[in-house]
């Protein structure tokens, strides 16, 4: 009789806390958030790389989490220079963004999602 009560309990308590855990889950990220942020970044892993010698950025699809509307390009006074519709491409595209086609100056590569901005770089060119 002890054997199946400490049976039931561990079950009962097993069952809990995969409730628990569940729940702590949907709490981190609502289901249906329209809002989400990201934290931006400035050349983490391969997703982004800058090659300084032929002046291209490369931006592997492959490698980020998610689906990219847009590339966004601006600016030091935050004008925006190009904003090219890439969602219709693969998903292992490799993206070239020739830098040799901007003046000196500083600007910002935005990699958006449908949900927000997921990277950031910025980069100069001189």
């Amino acid at each position: 009789m002890q054997l199946k009560f400490a049976l039931f309990f561990a079950l009962f308590i097993g069952c809990l806390n995969g409730i628990v855990a569940q729940e702590a889950v949907a709490d981190a990220n609502p289901a249906g958030e329209k809002n989400a942020t990201y934290t931006k970044s400035s050349n983490n892993g391969w997703s982004m790389y800058l090659d300084e010698e032929n002046q291209i950025y490369y931006i592997d699809f492959e490698t980020l989490s998610v689906n990219l509307s847009n590339i966004v390009v601006k600016d030091s006074n935050g004008k925006l220079l190009i904003n090219d519709d890439v969602f219709d491409l693969p998903v292992n595209t490799i993206y070239e963004l020739d830098l040799t086609q901007f003046a000196n100056g500083s600007y910002t590569l935005e990699l958006h999602a449908f949900t927000g901005v997921v990277r950031q770089a910025a980069f100069t060119r001189s």
